[in-house]
């Protein structure tokens, strides 16, 4: 049953627990979809015994829990988390358990608020279950040991508590808030656009001005701090102030790929402290047309710059700020990451048409069409580990990896075919946007701030993916599901002004 008032629905009148746990319809949801995720996690793991490591990432994180780092290539979030873990067991099954059930407890809770506060009809509550039952998706990223699962976990809680902070906001809610916003921000740098959006939710929501206040000073203090502290880790390490050295390598690899374009005839003079650096990468970009075999020449708007130790990034990089021998210590990393984000401003700024057309429009397209890259094959193809700090991490007899499939490209293959949903998915959730607007009755004003706080949300997220990220179907499986539960959500509206 809705609650009308003023020409707008009203939310639950009861506590969440209470409208969960004591209302038959919703128990039966919960209960059900339980079931069938712990059938689903029982069949997957019995098809893939082992989890799936990705080439660079998964060892990466893994060693810096091993040496307990403060600061690494990645954030360290996950990292102290693999440590922390280990301190109960390093069971492999365990840890891919926690991931999978912590997802999918996420994913519910975000399905439950919405029942909570916009009490949509029978149908869509079921089309909402099913976007979770149904993303294949779902177990492969919580069967892979890296951020992936934990980042997309955390970032369901975090819009969830957005939706709390909007519609029903109380000082628990803002400090919870905090708190998996801070652990979010923790563990990727593509969350740091997150604070961003946490104060427009807070701008429109129904609290008052003191609880408002009170979320930016917390947002301010746990993230503010945050920062200070890896600036004053690398400024130690390194004896410069950076947030992430990764940003600077990221915009470096970034500008390359518009670089490469520019003709000798319109290559601007470098600001001196530039002129070696840009002096290899023009020879680079010479020779580069004449090798066949090169492949990082192949790829348009990827990371090849970033990591290929071919790259004219890691020639200066040896050349002068570590030897070979030296190539991934952090320090020297982080060393090169400022020089490297200045030459790259500098790029960007004299050649923007070129950075536009070769980086911001491939950008774009996979952003709508997103490359499985890292998740296109199991354990990257190989039957083996690859690692031994994976084989020691879990205490492996074997290096050798086995699946239960006769012919493991099957599970692969319909993988392959989620790009096809992200494309779908960003149609539609702009299509209900659309239709919202330009209905024949008046908008419910009740919804439209949970519109305006997803468009708020889409703008935020797909600008700051096409330019300063690198994109992939595993880094936007977040924003996708948040598509996926918001159209479905939008079209009981639609179905409500049709008839």
């Amino acid at each position: 049953m809705r609650f009308i008032q003023d020409g707008y629905m009203l939310s639950n009148p009861t506590s969440l627990s209470h409208f969960v746990f004591h209302r038959r319809e919703n128990r039966v949801y919960l209960f059900t979809a339980a079931i069938i995720i712990i059938i689903q996690f029982i069949i997957y793991k019995y098809i893939y015994p082992f989890p799936n490591f990705l080439g660079g990432d998964s060892w990466i994180y893994i060693k810096d829990a091993q040496e307990n780092a403060k600061e690494a290539i990645h954030p360290i979030g996950y990292s102290m988390f693999l440590r922390i873990f280990s301190a109960f067991t390093n069971s492999d099954l365990i840890l891919v358990a926690f991931q999978y059930f912590f997802l999918q407890a996420a994913a519910l809770s975000l399905n439950f608020t919405l029942y909570y506060f916009f009490l949509p009809e029978k149908k869509i509550r079921k089309y909402l279950i099913l976007a979770i039952l149904l993303n294949p998706l779902f177990p492969l990223i919580s069967n892979t040991i890296s951020s992936d699962n934990l980042c997309l976990s955390l970032g369901i809680i975090w819009f969830t508590l957005l939706l709390w902070i909007i519609y029903q906001p109380t000082p628990k809610v803002v400090f919870w808030h905090t708190i998996v916003l801070f652990l979010a921000f923790t563990i990727r740098f593509n969350t740091i656009f997150y604070p961003v959006v946490s104060c427009f939710a807070l701008f429109i929501s129904n609290a008052n001005l003191k609880l408002k206040l009170t979320g930016l000073v917390l947002i301010i203090v746990f993230i503010g701090g945050f920062i200070i502290y890896n600036e004053q880790k690398y400024y130690q390490l390194c004896g410069t102030r950076q947030f992430a050295p990764f940003s600077g390598w990221q915009m470096a690899n970034n500008a390359l790929y518009s670089y490469r374009y520019v003709p000798e005839s319109k290559h601007k003079k470098v600001p001196e402290k530039f002129e070696k650096l840009d002096s290899l990468v023009r020879c680079y970009f010479i020779n580069a047309s004449k090798d066949s075999t090169n492949h990082m020449e192949k790829q348009k708007a990827f990371d090849r710059y970033m990591w290929d130790e071919k790259s004219p990034l890691w020639i200066y990089f040896w050349q002068t700020f570590a030897g070979k021998e030296q190539s991934r210590d952090l320090k020297h990393w982080a060393t090169a990451a400022p020089f490297y984000k200045e030459y790259a401003v500098w790029i960007i700024i004299q050649y923007p048409v070129e950075f536009f057309k070769n980086v911001i429009i491939p950008h774009i397209h996979s952003w709508f069409v997103p490359p499985m890259y890292s998740l296109s094959m199991y354990n990257g193809g190989y039957d083996n580990i690859i690692s031994h700090y994976i084989v020691d991490w879990f205490n492996y007899k074997s290096i050798l990896i086995k699946t239960r499939l006769v012919d493991i490209n099957v599970l692969d293959g319909i993988y392959g075919l989620y790009p096809l949903w992200a494309m779908l998915i960003n149609f539609i959730s702009w299509l209900v946007i659309v239709l919202f607007f330009i209905g024949k009755r008046r908008q419910n004003n009740y919804l439209k701030k949970f519109v305006f706080l997803f468009i708020f949300f889409w703008v935020i997220n797909f600008s700051f993916n096409v330019f300063a990220s690198q994109i992939e179907l595993r880094y936007l499986l977040f924003p996708m599901h948040i598509m996926t539960v918001f159209s479905i959500l939008m079209l009981d509206d639609l179905l409500a002004k049709s008839n």
